[in-house]
């Protein structure tokens, strides 16, 4: 989930529709998109859906340290 939850509201139509919109800008920029949490919520496979759809990696903090050791 990115940052913006915790100062954004999303029980506020508002605030919730600005908060997806701030996401998308921040994934647009973005090359890789990396879940460091073991708990996946509802906003986390919402903003892994977005990049997905945006055309951009998503990977877990495991997929890198396995990726990590595998070229050592």
């Amino acid at each position: 989930m990115l940052f913006q939850s915790d100062f954004l509201d999303d029980g506020d139509a508002k605030e919730h529709k600005d908060r997806l919109d701030m996401a998308e800008e921040l994934l647009r920029r973005s090359r890789v998109v990396v879940a460091c949490s073991t708990k996946v919520n509802e906003n986390v496979k919402n903003d892994i859906a977005l990049a997905k759809r945006l055309g951009i990696v998503s990977t877990t903090m495991d997929g890198i340290q396995k990726a990590g050791k595998k070229a050592k």
